[in-house]
């Protein structure tokens, strides 16, 4: 142990040089900073998952940042490499246009008007969970589901705003009758249904029969043997400030049915100036503190913006908004008790943007703004790595701490080896394919006996 020590003090002293003067220069501070404890529910899920193949659900609310699912494929994809799949996970009750889409699952639909967190709004505020509602004042309204990949041992979950006259949707998957299920209930409630079907399936079909008050909010598949979840919960256009105008406490209950182990919150893209006021930082506050299960069975992490520039002179720079936006953010994870990714400075700091869009393949379009699909999942890599690292980190003090047999600490959700490289030593087994220069060194159980 005193060698490996002495090893990685010299490593250290390598790779960070002194500064002139001779005094050290510290090195980086990490991407992600989280408090002890903050993503310890995460991580235990992270945990069973890997050990007793249970269910790990990612649920991920933002803007356009994360349009035709540009960052949540990806990292759905890394999450379920060395993992079960846990199904496609929430879905739109209906081709709603400025939802982020699903790139496994095409949604049509007709017959349905809806509402969203973003307007028309309701009387009650109340959209669900994905802050969307359905609903056909004649009838007639039907909503199909074609996966890309065929679906197979599946539970589906229907949530739904009850009224005194709710109508009846009736289920139908592979043009065969699955069931079906009322909204009948108090004005105003959030319902749910769970369905479950052994078989595999291709196409799922909702449609509701009569003219009643049907309100459907949510559709979400699911695998019924565990594995991993990531929820794609965009709106395009959207920003935080909707989401704390709804009915917090119906969220709150609608949260409760889909048990979600990690939130991440995405906005910025459509803020202004304005937004960043200490009132509004007050408000986000008590709706991320009032979260009934964080800190029990879920965590909570707010994703900074990405970089943003603007020409002046001639030259581009970042734009001032993007480091007001990010100390905003930044400063909500903390007072609200959120873990926060540092997005800008993962990107690479001042003027990443310009970076990101002369690389080739472009990873952000000509607005500067919105990433490509290669750009997204660039993004995806480093939040994934940026997690995967401090589960292993969390890990590693326990095991030092109790002082037992060491556990293997090889990531759970680990991303393809590259073609061409080669495995990591038993020793030194890499947290995350993000950045393969981050190993943790264990000691083999017949080395320590």
């Amino acid at each position: 142990m005193f060698f490996a020590t002495t090893t990685l003090n010299l490593a250290l002293l390598v790779l960070w040089p002194a500064a002139p003067g001779g005094a050290r220069v510290s090195p980086p501070a990490p991407l992600l900073r989280a408090r002890r404890g903050v993503l310890d529910p995460f991580f235990r899920a992270v945990l069973a998952t890997r050990l007793n193949h249970a269910r790990t659900r990612i649920s991920y609310f933002a803007d356009s940042v994360t349009n035709m699912d540009i960052v949540t494929h990806p990292l759905r994809q890394l999450f379920t490499h060395n993992a079960l799949d846990g199904g496609p996970g929430w879905l739109p009750p209906g081709s709603f246009r400025l939802w982020t889409r699903h790139r496994g699952v095409k949604v049509s639909s007709s017959g349905w008007r809806f509402r969203s967190i973003m307007g028309p709004t309701t009387t009650l505020r109340r959209y669900g969970y994905g802050g969307l509602i359905t609903h056909a004042p004649d009838g007639g309204g039907q909503t199909t589901y074609s996966f890309r990949h065929p679906q197979k041992n599946r539970l589906l979950r229907f949530g739904f705003i009850t009224h005194p006259y709710g109508g009846r949707v009736r289920v139908t998957v592979d043009h065969r009758p699955l069931g079906s299920f009322t909204t009948r209930g108090p004005r105003g409630g959030y319902g749910s249904v769970v369905l479950r079907y052994s078989g595999a399936f291709t196409h799922l079909r909702l449609y509701n029969s009569g003219v009643r008050f049907t309100h459907l909010s949510d559709v979400s598949v699911e695998g019924r043997g565990g594995g991993v979840i990531v929820d794609s919960l965009g709106i395009v256009g959207s920003r935080l400030l909707h989401h704390l105008l709804k009915d917090q406490g119906h969220w709150y209950h609608a949260l409760e049915r889909f048990s979600p182990h990690l939130l991440l919150f995405h906005f910025g893209l459509n803020d202004s100036s304005s937004f960043y006021t200490e009132a509004m930082s007050q408000r986000a506050t008590r709706f991320l503190k009032g979260i009934p299960c964080r800190g029990q069975t879920c965590s909570c992490l707010v994703v900074g913006v990405t970089d943003r520039v603007v020409r002046r002179r001639g030259t581009y720079q970042t734009t001032p908004q993007t480091y007001q936006a990010t100390r905003f953010y930044r400063s909500l994870a903390d007072r609200s008790g959120c873990a926060f990714f540092e997005t800008q400075r993962a990107m690479g700091g001042e003027r990443a943007a310009i970076q990101w869009y002369k690389s080739t393949p472009k990873l952000i379009y000509g607005d500067l703004e919105h990433l490509t699909p290669k750009g997204g999942a660039r993004l995806a890599s480093l939040l994934h790595g940026a997690l995967m690292r401090a589960y292993g980190r969390r890990y590693k003090r326990q095991r030092t701490a109790r002082r037992s047999k060491p556990h293997p600490m090889r990531c759970p959700f680990s991303p393809p080896p590259l073609p061409g490289s080669k495995p990591a030593p038993e020793g030194k087994r890499s947290l995350s394919g993000s950045d393969s220069r981050h190993h943790l060194s264990t000691n083999s159980p017949t080395a320590s006996r």
